[in-house]
């Protein structure tokens, strides 16, 4: 059994984009959390902060290149969140496929990677865009598979059917099979009707002895 091809899924990343944007934008030494959100730095942030800053950079990434997300992807199909219920100190970021609201892929650590005080042009900046891709690239190959077992499973049970349930059949001859029938129309049925004597000929069983008058129809013995 065959799905229909596919390319491959793949999120790629190429950091030379990325540090290109820093430097031609004048944003190497500046602050991740300051350039995204602003204001002055804090000891703690709240998790939709988190989430922004995250959502942002790869917005970011993916605009300038950096990352491409395969095709029809967009970013508007991702939802960014961050649960530090467990762990304030040790958040983790999910991130959701929208159209597929049950499928989440967890990033473990992202504030050792993107920790506030991290430049746009630090070596951990880039490296956490390559976790947020390798996340969405789980997320687009379970929804691929998801299909494929659905696609699998759908052509199980089309090929349990009867061909006439296959085909919508709704009545009438199937091709390549023969169908009795009965009387219809004045017809008789597909084997050969049964029938009286006709003129000059006996009946479909033997005649008895005898002789056939002619002018009369009558049998004489």
């Amino acid at each position: 059994m065959v799905y229909q091809t596919q390319p491959a899924l793949t999120v790629p990343y190429d950091q030379d984009k990325w540090l290109k944007f820093v430097q031609e934008s004048g944003l190497t030494g500046v602050k991740v959390y300051k350039y995204y959100l602003g204001g002055k730095a804090k000891k703690t942030y709240t998790d939709a902060e988190h989430g922004k800053v995250l959502a942002e950079l790869f917005a970011d990434a993916v605009a300038v290149g950096a990352v491409v997300l395969p095709k029809p992807n967009t970013l508007a199909d991702f939802e960014f969140l961050v649960d530090s219920s467990a762990s304030p100190q040790d958040p983790r970021m999910n991130i959701r496929l929208k159209r597929k609201p049950d499928l989440v892929s967890t990033w473990a650590d992202p504030s050792f990677y993107l920790a506030p005080s991290n430049t746009m042009d630090h070596e951990n900046t880039p490296y956490s865009m390559t976790q947020i891709a390798s996340a969405i690239e789980s997320l687009l190959k379970e929804e691929q598979a998801e299909q494929q077992r659905q696609w699998e499973e759908m052509m199980k049970k089309h090929r349990k059917q009867p061909w006439e349930e296959q085909k919508g059949w709704k009545g009438g001859s199937v091709p390549g099979r023969w169908q009795p029938r009965g009387p219809r129309d004045g017809k008789y049925s597909n084997s050969s009707p049964p029938r009286g004597p006709r003129k000059g000929e006996h009946s479909n069983s033997s005649p008895p002895t005898g002789t056939w008058h002619q002018a009369d129809r009558l049998l004489v013995k």
